[in-house]
């Protein structure tokens, strides 16, 4: 018996044969589910009858998968659809909470440190100034909740950090605690940045974006 994460109307994604599938959940049932005919860039997936895919979706806290097979065919108000087994409980895997989702990647970040004492005022000059007054790191890894970053200079635990980086060509602006800094053997900083004053409609964005970097890489397993 499936578990009650999954619901009608839930969007998902389908891995079937390397590629990646937009879909929705269309009803539930004892025997099965029955999703939209998965579609990715205008063509649909041509399932048949025990095809194994891999449903990947999302509730509004935590991202969750599970594999099953293709069982059969329905249309309903002509509406098409695949109909694929129930999952056993256990065979659904929570991947993580969906803020806290972390990927690993390297990228360029620009990032400007304040202290305590400074921070309200020199704030909003910060993050209007010039890419040339901040400095330069790298993102090693990123959630909706933060990121670690590899800098060349200590942080201060407790300092305000703002950082400024680029994901799907949308500049990214968001304010963070210095939580954590090591020095590593190579003399570079490895410093754990805790957002606490963000845009929720880019914090949306840096979720989608490591979701999209998750599937890409469960596509190539």
């Amino acid at each position: 018996m499936y578990n009650n994460s999954i619901s009608v109307n839930n969007k998902c994604e389908i891995i079937w044969d390397k590629d990646i599938y937009k879909s929705n959940v269309q009803d539930i049932t004892e025997e099965y589910i029955a999703i939209s005919l998965p579609i990715a860039n205008g063509s649909y997936a041509n399932l048949v009858k025990n095809d194994r895919v891999e449903v990947i979706y999302s509730t509004e806290d935590s991202l969750y998968s599970f594999e099953t097979k293709v069982i059969g065919r329905k249309k309903e108000k002509n509406i098409p659809m695949i109909l694929v087994s129930i999952p056993e409980e256990d065979q659904i895997k929570k991947i993580q909470r969906r803020r806290n989702f972390r990927i690993e990647l390297f990228e360029k970040v620009f990032y400007k440190v304040f202290d305590k004492e400074n921070f309200k005022e020199s704030l909003v000059k910060g993050i209007s100034g010039k890419v040339e007054e901040f400095l330069q790191g790298t993102m090693v890894d990123l959630s909706g909740g933060g990121m670690k970053l590899l800098v060349q200079d200590n942080i201060e635990l407790g300092s305000f950090v703002i950082v400024q980086f680029d994901i799907h060509d949308k500049q990214i602006v968001a304010e963070g605690v210095c939580v954590r800094c090591i020095k590593l053997e190579n003399g570079e900083f490895s410093c754990g940045i805790e957002f606490n004053e963000i845009d929720g409609r880019q914090r949306e964005n840096i979720i989608s974006y490591t979701f999209d970097i998750m599937r890409e890489r469960m596509k190539k397993r």
